[in-house]
């Protein structure tokens, strides 16, 4: 996962269905059920049709905990997805994902300036196909994540910021990488808001977990942002405790950005560097038993670049509009299993006629993974370059109720003669 591109805390055909999903699907709608009534239940200002929640102000309560501090995020998400073509597996199946933010004012709160304290609940059920046709990236990040814990809450993020200023700020803590992606408009969403494959919402890079331990300090100075993140390499979703950090080694990235106009159209670069010392196994020597391996790759890095473009502006939602966006990125390719990568397409928002909550996205990618590991398991496995294009559409029925469709047309790393197309519809209700 690359987050370079974001400093913000979070916004915020018959099938049988198996025990998980049963479950998962049960306590979205008593849920749903509940706060429908509760919203039916409140006076508010705007009608059900229009406001931003389905449970509206909480007859006033939302606004009143925001005045001291306390801001509330509730949502869940719906998925529906399976293979079409191209797939052993053609069957479809059906899981739901719940999510939770706070954020906390500590100044509000009566605590000390700037300071904050951010959180993300996630819980998702356990039972989707990810890995189609071959692929080596799960086609549904939105019930992939948080990582080895279906059918369980996990803090994915749980950390304080502080504001120095105006221009300097630190998330320090348990940080959720998609989080920091979630101002993005095009990478980032969680797989609940915008594309579903892991590609776009989490670009893996071979060295930032999905969950970290560490620090982020960002200082900005006219158009130029920087990033310095420090964190453990190892992957921290259901871990919380401070014990044992940094045991496997070290890992940073820094990155600067630089954000302007370009023949009159928001424009921005940010160019990022990682480097772990958390290295490896040598890929070139993965065939030969752990106990005679004459070495390991003590480190690793990998460089990326990521470029945006708004082409055209929407006359319905002020800032946004339909853009173009690439990340392209290289790694030492050993230990990295990923040498190379590139993912982008175009996005737009409010872009049709009379539907200004409506979004849509259509990209494209290409991972290139280590030449050491493709020759190494040669022998007994086929492993090339995974490829694949996806396009979104979501369709605002209200802005609390995004009904959205999804299809991939992937050609995996293994089984790569067979080109597979993945269908899918997601439902998200914004509480």
């Amino acid at each position: 996962m690359d987050p370079i591109n974001a400093l913000k805390p979070p916004r915020r055909a018959a099938y049988s269905l198996s025990k998980s999903t049963a479950h998962s699907q049960t306590i979205s709608y008593v849920l749903l059920s509940v706060l429908l009534i509760t919203g039916e239940s409140q006076a508010e200002t705007e009608s059900l049709w229009t406001r931003s929640n389905l449970t509206g102000n909480w007859k006033g309560l939302r606004s009143q905990l925001q005045d001291i501090g306390v801001t509330l995020g509730f949502e869940s998400t719906t998925f529906y997805q399976g293979g079409l073509e191209g797939d052993g597996r053609k069957h479809f199946d059906a899981s739901t994902r719940v999510d939770g933010f706070f954020n906390l004012d500590l100044h509000k709160l009566g605590l000390w300036q700037g300071g904050g304290l951010n959180g993300h609940l996630e819980y998702r059920g356990d039972n989707m196909q990810n890995f189609r046709g071959g692929a080596i990236l799960p086609v549904n990040s939105g019930t992939m994540l948080p990582l080895d814990s279906g059918n369980e809450i996990q803090a994915t993020s749980l950390y304080l910021s502080q504001q120095f200023g105006e221009k300097t700020s630190m998330l320090l803590g348990k940080i959720n990488a998609v989080d920091l992606l979630a101002a993005d408009p095009f990478f980032g969403g969680w797989g609940t808001q915008r594309f579903w494959n892991m590609a776009f919402v989490a670009p893996p890079n071979g060295i930032v977990p999905a969950a970290l331990m560490g620090g982020l300090l960002s200082h900005t100075t006219g158009p130029y942002t920087f990033n310095a993140l420090v964190f453990d390499p190892v992957d921290q979703t259901d871990n919380y405790s401070l014990n044992h950090l940094f045991s496997s080694g070290t890992a940073m990235q820094l990155s600067a950005g630089l954000a302007g106009t370009l023949a009159g159209r928001a424009t921005s670069a940010t160019l990022a560097a990682t480097y772990s010392t958390k290295g490896g196994a040598d890929l070139r020597q993965l065939d030969v038993p752990a106990d005679i391996r004459s070495g390991e790759k003590s480190s690793t890095s990998y460089t990326s670049l990521q470029l945006s473009h708004l082409i055209v502006e929407s006359s319905q939602v002020k800032g946004k509009g339909l853009g173009v966006y690439a990340l392209a990125a290289v790694s030492d390719g050993n230990p990295n299993v990923i040498k190379s990568s590139f993912a982008g397409g175009f996005a737009g928002k409010g872009m049709v006629p009379g539907r200004p909550n409506d979004d849509f996205g259509i990209g494209y990618f290409d991972y290139n993974f280590s030449d050491d590991l493709q020759s190494t398991l040669q022998p007994i496995l086929a492993l090339g370059d995974e490829q694949g294009i996806e396009v979104f559409y979501n369709f605002a029925v209200t802005p609390w109720l995004i009904l959205g469709g999804d299809l991939q047309r992937l050609e995996p790393a293994l089984e790569r003669n067979d080109v597979a197309l993945v269908g899918g519809l997601r439902l998200r209700v914004v509480y």
